[in-house]
Order: C-alpha cells, then structure tokens, then sequence
C-alpha cells in the first residue's frame, strides 16, 4: 500500500499518462493480433473452400467423361473387338483422341473376364486387370475413383514412368449387363496444377490428401530430395500425421486458430475440410510468423516508444504529485480532526482552482453533517419515544437465534417480565407454550425467506398464565439501530452497524393478546349455532 497522497498522486500521473500507451500495448495489440488471426484464418477458409469446390468440380468432370464415354455404342463394341475387325482402328482412334484431348495418360477397354481388348497404347492390349480393385468394383456395376502409387509389382496398370496416377473406370453395360470395363487414367498432375492458382505468400500453400493420409500433389516446402507425392504428412518431431491431417481423416472441416508443426516443423495455421464423395481432404495452410508479422511489428515499435518516453514521464509525474499533494494532505490533517468529533474545523486554502473547490465542498460538507446529525438524534428519540410508549403491542428485536434484543413497555405488561430478566438471557420461546415450539421454530425459518409471517400461538406470561397471543414476525435487515437493551433510548447520533448494512441480522416480534377476540369469536359461534338450531326446529315443525 501507498504511505502518502504525494506517491499515490506520482503514481496515478504515471499510470495516465502511460494509460494510452499501455492501452496500445495491452488492448490495442491484442485487438490487431485478433484481427490479423481473425483475418488469416478467414482467408485460408475461404481459399480451403474454394479449392475444395475446384477439386470437387475436377473430379466430377473426370467421372463424368468416363460414364459418358462407357455409353458410346463404339465403346460398348470395344468389350468383345478383335484386332481384325474393321472397328477396331475407328475405336483406337477414338480412345487416343479422348487421352490427347483431356489430357488422360491411358484409355482402355477390358471385356468382363479383365482382358484388354483395346487401349490408347499398344504395350497394354492383350493384358489382364482382372485383379485390380476398379475393375472388380466397377464389373459390379459401380463407377469406380482410385489413386495408384507406383509399387513393385503393382500390376499392368502400374505407369512405366513410375509417376503416380489416378484411375477412372466404369462399366460398360448392354441393357442390365456389365459387358466389360472402361478406364481412364490420368497423372496427378491435372490435380496438382489446380493446387498451385492459389498465392497464400512465401510460407502459404494448399494441397490435397488422400485417406491415407498421403499427398496426391506437390508441396511447397518439402524438406527431402525425393517427390513429396504420395508422401506420409507427419510431425517431425513424433512421426504423427499432423493436426490437420488427423482432423481431415476424421472427416471434419475446420481450422487451427492457435498454431501446430506442419510436415517442415514450421508453425502454421491450417484450415483442412474433407471431402467424403471422393475421399479425398483439402489442406490451406501458412506460416504463423507470415501471416502475423504486421502485429509483431507494431509490438516492438509500441515497446520503443513506452521505453523512450518513461523517463520525461517520471519526471513530469514527480513534480505535478509534488505540487497537488500541499493542500491535500492540509485537507487530510482536517478530516482526522473532524473524525475525532470536532465539527467546528475549517479549511483555509484558497487556490482558486479545484483543491480550492474541494476546500469549499469541504467546509460545506462539515455544516450539512452537522445539521443532518442534529436532525437525525431529533428523528431517533422520536421514533424510540413511540416504539417504548406503546402498551397495547409487545414489539421486540430478536437475533437470528430467537434470543431477544430489546423488549418494549407493551412486552413488559403482556408477558410480567422486566427488560433486565430477559434481553440478551432468555429466548422468544420461553414466551410461549412449549407445545407451540416447533410451530415458532417454522415460523422462523419462513420468515427468513419470506420477510414476514404471522402465526396464533398461546403465550405464557411469567406468572404462568397461558393465553392466546397472534404474532407477526418480520425479517430484520442491517441499519441504524432505534432501540437499545432494556428499551432505553439511545444518546446521541445512532450508530450504523456497516458490516451488515442490507444482510438479515433478525427478527422483529409484534405480538398483542386476542384473549378477547378469541372470547367473542367463540360467542358468536355459540349463537350462530343456536340459530341454526331453531330455524331447523322451526322447518321441521312446518313440515310436519
């Protein structure tokens, strides 16, 4: 804690006049690093989105060619042609016209037992693909979408340039038979072209997964010598797929807004959506340095100007703290006195300026107390005057145990006991019938949540009198007490209880005799059933 108004006084200057900056640096620079993620990751979800729109797009084409193509009478013929029939050159020439034209790397026919029958190029005719999975899939009657990597042994389908392609096929049907195969295949070049339209800077790229989590096109930063397709996407620091490949595979769309190691083991944010027709993910990503580096900027710039001018601010500090705190701690010295009860002390300052106006609100402060503090024992003696005189109602204040705090004339004559024998000794319930305890304890408890109750119950005087009382009972909150123990009124200005100023501290107990009330209920009962009685008679007897 400060000891003096002058080092607080240093210290608030200090803290205005670094509010801006520090507002620069601790508000602004968060808002501007916000926006610029915000920004950055809205911008890799859109082109995420739009390259997986591209790719979808794609790869519908593809599927359509090759359905469209496998309904072409030629290529239905093609399922059982020879080499000798006069067709055969007409549908060769076809097939290298839809390879040339759509930029395919192979085009070919297989009957229903996986014999080429005819192809775009000479070396695969007269092969055999009835093991492969497009082929089956497809003689099943399904078109069929699949990625080949080039493996030993990986079969005819297997590029002798050992590039990695992508197979197209469908079945060729003559009403409901699936009369053979048709296939294109296409190198992952066409793909990996539409990955590189998009310009995410120096450390930004998108590419595209399959579900093995392999790259099917080229990566901007690959770290070996060797192509990056049909690479594993890992962390280098465990060999796990990265966040967004995991996320991708899981088949989720969304985006990393806190940053993770892409395959390089650089910091990224990534946006990743999976496109499940084609089983394939589409990855954004770009460095997280990149894309924040306008807001690192600004923090050391921020952090510069905060150093350069702390030193003139001090300065400035120190002398206006000097300055103001004169008259201030003047000020101080007064309101201890006044504190002590001296109502008389006045401030002398008269600076013209707003420590003169405070010295003023002081000085005017003082008098309104003053009179308020007058009025206000005025107002209490009034009140204790009232509440002490009544008789016909015993008023009393209770704890929240029930113990009682005050007791007036009226409790005094209704019940024998004096103030002295019960406040702070005894508790309300030995004012009442101990058959009626459990009623009272109730009674209690929903006037604590309710604010008010009001119960009959018999009351026992200390004679051991028992007569029939009607309570109410309301909730008693912190504030300036109006009755002291014994009933006596206070002295002086009362004294307001701060720590529960507003909280439940009690209860306030009004109770009056219905001895009387009771008397003539029970009377007019009595006559009303006499009444009752003979106008029965009366009817009986007419009836009769």
């Amino acid at each position: 804690m400060f000891k003096s108004v002058k080092t607080r006084l240093i210290v608030l200057f200090l803290l205005l006049a670094f509010l801006p900056l520090l507002a620069l640096r601790f508000i602004a620079y968060p808002h501007a690093l916000g926006a610029l993620k915000t920004g950055a990751l809205k911008n890799l979800e859109n082109v995420g989105i739009k390259q997986a729109e591209i790719v979808t797009l794609w790869m519908r084409e593809r599927v359509r060619d090759v359905k469209v193509a496998a309904q072409n009478p030629l290529v239905i013929q093609g399922t059982h042609i020879t080499p000798r029939d006069k067709e055969f050159l007409l549908l060769s020439a076809l097939l290298n016209t839809i390879k040339e034209s759509y930029g395919y790397k192979e085009v070919l026919i297989s009957d229903a037992e996986g014999q080429v029958r005819v192809s775009a190029s000479e070396h695969l005719r007269g092969t055999n693909i009835f093991d492969s999975e497009g082929f089956r899939r497809s003689l099943a009657g399904m078109a069929f979408i699949y990625e080949v990597f080039p493996r030993s042994g990986a079969g005819p389908l297997t590029t002798k340039d050992d590039l990695p392609c992508m197979i197209f096929s469908s079945p060729v049907t003559s009403g409901n038979k699936v009369l053979g195969v048709l296939i294109f295949q296409m190198e992952l070049r066409g793909i990996n072209s539409l990955m590189k339209t998009v310009n995410l800077g120096i450390s930004g790229e998108t590419y595209v997964i399959d579900d093995k989590g392999l790259t099917l096109t080229e990566l901007k930063h690959w770290p070996r010598e060797s192509g990056s397709i049909g690479q594993g996407i890992n962390n280098p620091l465990d060999g796990k797929p990265t966040l967004a490949v995991q996320e991708c595979l899981n088949g989720q769309e969304g985006f990393d807004a806190e940053g993770y190691l892409n395959y390089a083991g650089v910091e990224v944010f990534g946006f990743w959506q999976w496109i499940p027709e084609f089983k394939l993910g589409i990855l954004a990503e770009v460095g997280k340095d990149e894309a924040l580096r306008a807001a690192y900027d600004l923090k050391v710039m921020v952090n510069r100007v905060i150093f350069g001018l702390s030193v003139s601010i001090f300065l400035v500090a120190f002398y206006m703290g000097k300055k103001i705190s004169r008259p201030i701690l003047s000020l101080t010295a007064l309101t201890r006195r006044m504190a002590q009860g001296d109502l008389t002390q006045r401030a002398e300052i008269t600076t013209g300026d707003e420590i003169g106006e405070l010295a003023s609100s002081f000085n005017q402060m003082v008098t309104a107390i003053g009179d308020k503090t007058k009025k206000l024992e005025e107002t209490t003696n009034f009140l204790n005057s009232i509440l002490l005189s009544s008789t016909e109602y015993s008023i009393m204040a209770l704890d929240h145990q029930g113990r009682i705090q005050t007791f007036n004339e009226g409790a005094r004559k209704m019940y024998g006991y004096e103030p002295e024998e019960v406040v702070g000794r005894r508790l309300i319930y030995s004012l009442f019938d101990a058959e009626g305890n459990g009623r009272l304890e109730e009674a209690l408890s929903l006037t604590e949540k309710t604010g008010r109750f009001e119960i009959d119950l018999q009351g026992r005087r200390k004679s051991g009198e028992s007569f029939p009382a009607h309570l109410t009972l309301t909730l008693r909150k912190g504030e300036s007490t109006f009755l002291t123990v014994g009933g006596a009124p206070t002295s002086g200005p009362p004294q307001a209880d701060t720590a529960s100023e507003g909280r439940p501290i009690g209860f306030v107990a009004i109770s009056r005799d219905v001895t009387r009330q009771k008397a003539l209920e029970a009377e007019v009962q009595r006559y009303t059933s006499t009444l009752e009685k003979r106008v029965e008679e009366r009817t009986q007897a007419l009836m009769d």
